[in-house]
Formats: C-alpha cells, sequence, structure tokens
C-alpha cells in the first residue's frame, strides 16, 4: 500500500506565565543545523517511522551533489499499516524573534513518480495550549521528484513566539528509494547550515538495537570530513561513565583523514556491566587543537536474568506505533508483552463514515507475530454518531454516542472481528476529565452499562474494565459514585491512572485501597484492579522541545529518580492488588509536537535508552506476575522489605528505603537468596551486609 503523510507547519504562540514568575530555561537547543549535506552519514538525523517497518539508512559516497556523500534512504522493502509516515528529522533548534524562514533540499529517486515533503515543526504539544494560542502557517505541497536531482524548496514565515523551539522533517512515501543531500535553511535571510572546515560525529552502527546484553562489545562510528586541501593527523580520546559503576578511560583512537575527503572509522568498546553509560570523546589534532567533543548515551542489560516464564503477561507499555522497530524489540526481551493504544480501535477511526469500516487488520497482525497482546481502547464516537456537544466547550471529539443502538453495533463489528484474538478491553480513556468526555459522570456510567450488557452476549468470556480514572480529579470518589451508582454497571474489572508527583510510599497503597473500597460498596464485589497508565515526568526529556518551563508547572523528576519512583510505584501498586500495570509511555517522540515528558526513550537523535526503561524491564522479568504476600516490617519504618510468590513457586522480594543509603544485615528471610540491583547486575553481600537505597535491591528464591 502506498502512503504518503499530509504537510503542515504547525506554529503556537503562548504568553508568559501568570503570578510574575520567571520562565525557566533549561538546557536551549541548538542555534545552528549540522551536517546539513550529509558528509558525516546521519549524525544529528533522527528516523521516524509511525506505522511502518522496515527502513534502511545509509551514507553513499557514489550518488552526491556538491559534497562526496548523500544520504540513500530506503523504505522499497516497508510494511506500510493504515497511513503510515516516514520522516527524518533534525534536531531541535532554536530559531528566535520569528520572522521569513526558506527550507530547500536536493533529492532523488529510484524511481519517477516519488513524492517528498518538507515539514516546520514547532516544539509545543498541541494539547498543552489554550484556545486561541495555536497557529498554523504555510506548508509545503507533497512534490513528485524524479531519478535525477530535484530541488524542493518551500518558505514561510515563524510567529514572534515565546516558544522558539523547531525542528525541520522531510517526509517520504512508501515504498521507495530516495537519495537527499544539501539541506539548507535561512532565518531571516541568514544560514544556519554552517560548517567547520573539519567536522566530525560519533554514532553507534547499530542503530535500531538499543539495550546490549551486557558483557558486551559495541560497535561505534567516527564520521569525519575534511574540506581543506590538508590531511589530518587526529587522536579520538574516550571516557565511559556509568550510573551503578566507576568510570573508565578507554584507550585513544588514531584516525588520519586526507584531504578534501570524508570516512567512517569504525572500532569497539566493551560494557561490562548492565547500566546506562554515557561514553564522552573528543577529537583532537595530534597538534593539539580540539576539533570535535559529545556524549553518546548507550545501554545494556543482563540477558542472564532468572526470568518469570510461567504464569501470564500482567506488564504493559502504553505504546505509541513510533519507531516500531526499535521499541517492540526491547520489550519482548523483557517479556513486557501488554500493549495499551497501539492498536487503536475508536469508533471514529474504524467507522469514519456511517456503514465504512476500515481496520487495522495487517498492524495486528505484525504486532502477533511479534507476540504481542493487546488492550485496545473503545469509545470516542466519530462525529456524524455524536452527541451534540456542550455549550461553550472545546470542539474535541470526546462526545457521548447519539444513539446507544448504534454504539452496541460498533462493539458488536469489534468483537466480531477481533473478539478471538482480544480478550481484554477498555472503555474509553480518562471519562473523567473534560478533554476526553464531554458528559456527566451519568452519562458515562450509561456507556460503560451498555458496554457491559452488550458483551455479555457478544463475548461473555471477555474481561471488560471500566472507568479508566485520570488520578488528578480532585473529586474521584464522586465520578465514581455518580458513574457506578445509578447505572447499574458492573465491569470485570476497574481501571485507573495512578500518576503521582511525588514518592509512591506517601499515599499510592492508601489511594488505591480508597478506590477499592468504594467499588465493592458500589457493586457489591470486589473486580480486578488494572493500572492502565502511569509513569513520572522525566525533567531531563523536557529541555529540547518545550524550552521553557515555568515554575508552577507540575513537579519533574532527574532521570535516575523517575526510574527509581517507577519501580517502587509498580512493587507498591501490586502490594496494593493491582494485576495488570501498564507503564507510560515508552518513546518521547510525537509525530508533530514536542516529546513526550514521561518517555522511556530520550528525545535525542539516537532514541537512547534512559534509566527507568532499564530498571522496569528488569523488574518485570524477575516479578513475572509474582502475586503480593506480605510485607516483612523492619527496624526502620522507613525501609521496605516487600514479599511477592511467582506463578514457577520462587519468592520474588524487593528492599528499598524512601530516603537516604544505610548498609544493612540481611533479614533472615532474604540471607540465602540471589541479589540483583534495579538495572540488573548480581550482587554478592559482604558478611550478609548489603548497601540499601532509593533503588531497590531484588532477591528470589
Amino acid at each position: 500500500m502506498r502512503t504518503v503523510a499530509c504537510c503542515s507547519v504547525l506554529f503556537s504562540c503562548t504568553s508568559a506565565p501568570a503570578g510574575g514568575g520567571e520562565v525557566v530555561r533549561y538546557n536551549r537547543p541548538q542555534l545552528t543545523l549540522a551536517n546539513a549535506g550529509f558528509e558525516l552519514g546521519a549524525v544529528a538525523w533522527k528516523p521516524l517511522a509511525e506505522n511502518l517497518v522496515g527502513f534502511e539508512i545509509t551514507s553513499d559516497s557514489l550518488e552526491a551533489t556538491a559534497g562526496r556523500r548523500s544520504l540513500k534512504i530506503d523504505l522499497s522493502r516497508s510494511r506500510v499499516f493504515g497511513e503510515g509516515t516516514f520522516r527524518l528529522v533534525s534536531p531541535w533548534l532554536t530559531l528566535p524573534g520569528g520572522g521569513e524562514f526558506e527550507f530547500s533540499a536536493q533529492v532523488k529517486a529510484a524511481s519517477a513518480g516519488r513524492k517528498v515533503a518538507l515539514r516546520v515543526i514547532n516544539g509545543v504539544a498541541k494539547q498543552a495550549l489554550r484556545s486561541g494560542k495555536q497557529r498554523r502557517g504555510g506548508a509545503a505541497d507533497h512534490e513528485a521528484i524524479s531519478t535525477a536531482w530535484t530541488p524542493v524548496a518551500f518558505s514561510g514565515t515563524l510567529p514572534v513566539a515565546e516558544k522558539d523551539a523547531y525542528r525541520l522533517a522531510l517526509e517520504f512515501e512508501a515504498p521507495g528509494v530516495y537519495w537527499i543531500d544539501q539541506i539548507e535553511f535561512r532565518h531571516r535571510g541568514q544560514s544556519i547550515c554552517a560548517e567547520a572546515e573539519l567536522t566530525a560525529g560519533l554514532q553507534p552502527v547499530d542503530r535500531k538495537t538499543k539495550l546490549s546484553a551486557a558483557p558486551a562489545q559495541i560497535a561505534l562510528q567516527l564520521w569525519l570530513a575534511n574540506r581543506a586541501e590538508r590531511p589530518r593527523d587526529l587522536k579520538l580520546q574516550l571516557h565511559l561513565a556509568s550510573r551503578l559503576h566507576a568510570g573508565q578511560d578507554l584507550p585513544a583512537q588514531a584516525v588520519t583523514l586526507a584531504g578534501q575527503t570524508s570516512r567512517r572509522h569504525v572500532f569497539t568498546i566493551p560494557l561490562a556491566h548492565a547500566d546506562d553509560y554515557r561514553l564522552e570523546w573528543t577529537l583532537r589534532e595530534t597538534a593539539g587543537p580540539l576539533v570535535a567533543q559529545g556524549v553518546l548515551r548507550l545501554a545494556a542489560h543482563n540477558a542472564q536474568l532468572p526470568a518469570a516464564t510461567a504464569g501470564e503477561a500482567v506488564w504493559g507499555m502504553h505504546l505509541n506505533a513510533m519507531n516500531l522497530e526499535i521499541t517492540l524489540p526491547l520489550l519482548r526481551q523483557a517479556h513486557v508483552t501488554y500493549l495499551r493504544n497501539v492498536l487503536q480501535l475508536y469508533w471514529s477511526q474504524v467507522e469514519p463514515k456511517p456503514g465504512k469500516w476500515q481496520w487495522p487488520d495487517e498492524l495486528i497482525a505484525y504486532l502477533q507475530e511479534q507476540g504481542f497482546q493487546f488492550l485496545p481502547i473503545l469509545g470516542f464516537p466519530p462525529r456524524w454518531a455524536s452527541a451534540p456537544a456542550t455549550p461553550g466547550a472545546p470542539d474535541l471529539q470526546n462526545k457521548m454516542p447519539r444513539s446507544m443502538e448504534e454504539f452496541r453495533n460498533y462493539l458488536r463489528e469489534v468483537t466480531g472481528r477481533y473478539g478471538r484474538q482480544i480478550t481484554r478491553w477498555e472503555i474509553w480513556n480518562e471519562p473523567n476529565l473534560p478533554r476526553y468526555f464531554d458528559g456527566t459522570p451519568g452519562d458515562y456510567g450509561a456507556v460503560l452499562a451498555a458496554a457491559v450488557r452488550a458483551f455479555a452476549q457478544l463475548q461473555p468470556q471477555a474481561q471488560l474494565a471500566g472507568l479508566s480514572l485520570a488520578w488528578s480529579d480532585d473529586n474521584l470518589a464522586g465520578f465514581v459514585q455518580q458513574a457506578l451508582a445509578p447505572s447499574q454497571a458492573r465491569p470485570q474489572a476497574v481501571s485507573f491512572h495512578p500518576y503521582e508527583k511525588i514518592a509512591p510510599e506517601q499515599a499510592l497503597m492508601e489511594k488505591i485501597e480508597q478506590l477499592r473500597l468504594q467499588v465493592r460498596e458500589l457493586c457489591g464485589y470486589v473486580p480486578e484492579l488494572w493500572a492502565t497508565e502511569t509513569g513520572y515526568r522525566g525533567r531531563d526529556s523536557i529541555n529540547a522541545a518545550i524550552p521553557y518551563y515555568s515554575p508552577p508547572r507540575p513537579a519533574t523528576v532527574d532521570e535516575m529518580t523517575q526510574a527509581e519512583y517507577l519501580v517502587r510505584h509498580a512493587l507498591l501498586a501490586k502490594a496494593a492488588g493491582v494485576k495488570y500495570y501498564f507503564c507510560y509511555s515508552m518513546d518521547s517522540e510525537r509525530s508533530r509536537s514536542g516529546p513526550d515528558v514521561h518517555g522511556l526513550l530520550d528525545h535525542d537523535a539516537e532514541a537512547s535508552v534512559k534509566p527507568a526503561l532499564l530498571a522496569y524491564v528488569t523488574l518485570a522479568q524477575l516479578c513475572g506476575d509474582a502475586v503480593f504476600e506480605r510485607r516483612e516490617e523492619l527496624a526502620n519504618p522507613g525501609q521496605y522489605l516487600m514479599h511477592y510468590r511467582r506463578a514457577d513457586g520462587r519468592r520474588f522480594s524487593a528492599l528499598w528505603q524512601s530516603e537516604g543509603t544505610a548498609t544493612v544485615a540481611l533479614p533472615a528471610s532474604v540471607q540465602r537468596a540471589e541479589a540483583w540491583d534495579f538495572f540488573g547486575n548480581r550482587l554478592t553481600p559482604a558478611a550478609g551486609k548489603l548497601p540499601i537505597q532509593t533503588r531497590p535491591v531484588y532477591f528470589l528464591q
């Protein structure tokens, strides 16, 4: 199937924060665009494949315009699911002060008639903007290109906006094979594509494998471009730092580069442990001058963990359909096999016009080939099937169904097509927030009750989760009362999104218990508890694409705290009775705006693994579907020793303290157990003692 993404320029304007507080600016995006001629391969450029798998990016020294290399995009073997797109995007750039711009590139294709489009993307998430704060500017049309080098270009005006982070994108239709060269971007008449006489960049040889199996030898490639006539003798110095282990200087690399040429220097480095690494590199001429420097993030996991393979899959991920070739292998090897959101069966998606059904059969087949299960969200009718909007409500696709009979027909069609493949479903998403549901709690209760009755006839063996509560609602108990009491809706499970801005020990278990008791009182039974979306905001992810961050905004945490909070949150949620746990979210990338601040992959060009992802997959493997047994009382009330029982009969335990560090004698219950840190490295107690910190230590016996 051929597909072309729509092309637009998305801009936004926002005012300064209320209250007179100063706006905080974290790591400011760069002012210039590096590697605009692709002499360094794809260094600094990032592929974004949405609903598309099967792409290859290579440097081509046989096809070029002004320089010695171009970039080859091979989509000839791509599998496209629905309206799939492939984009190559630049780093985030600072373009202050608005004004005119011109964006151009040289492009050619292996066959005539292929199309490409240029875009400029603003870094502000659309949903974060108030009404009237978003503007759309002029857009480049998709241009047909030939088998000869073809110039493509468009121009427009950037608004004078507080949010001044942008990225450039080229969109290609699949299937096809393309070459691109000589990007040029001029802002208010000045080029931002300046290239130095000698440039360099470092990246992994394999850009799709994000977690290596420790101990590992990782192949890296140093790209070099010398625009001067004289040759260069260079020295590459390397320092490898990590989160949990001592840093080390690696052997220096000697590199010779002829004049007026570009080349690739390949070498390997060791990753000895499961850890999150930072490779700090500097490149100097042997005479002394600094040529380039940077930091490359790498990660390794323990592939020999005694993973819990018995029992059912209970660990999940809220996943968008971005770069599935990267995200799915990571999840599969960690036994995180339940996916939410990637398979969208919203009514508006599958029946956009009355009786005109469109189904994601190819995506379902592909995901099942990879061994994944699904938790689809049902609801969100198309406009033609929606009730009238509440006066003054925003024009969003969040309305009540106009007819319960039409709603039941939608459920009938979905279960008739996928009922044999999917046995768990969720009704709506966060209906207690107006942006997702334009109606009263009683209205949602009526929808949920209709769904429960319909499934009792259409798919009686299915498990249905209702409520899908946003934890942030101050009137959570009131919504539950008004949704469940009058409607008599009795779902098999209650789902909720227990996001926290504080350490999970402070309130999480109590809030889950309050919800469980309330639902038991209203329904007369205790349904299963599913945490279908939860996570922590990572401060390190927001800096580039959301360049200004106001002090009154919700608290964010650094990357290691995000990792620690996430796994402690999961352990306490399991202790409170949660059966299925879905982390939000895998990828920081979103197709038309800045990165997701909860993402477990970095927004950098390599989509690097963050500590929270490494910690989450380690927990999922060791814990499996273990059922909580008890919390063992310790002398220090701030220390937590939690015991769980896996389906294979082994006892899994986790020990941590809510703050600080202490070396403690291990309790008798875990003295004979195997021990691991929260990244999956084996630990050996010294004289029966281990240092206990805010990151959990795991035991298995």
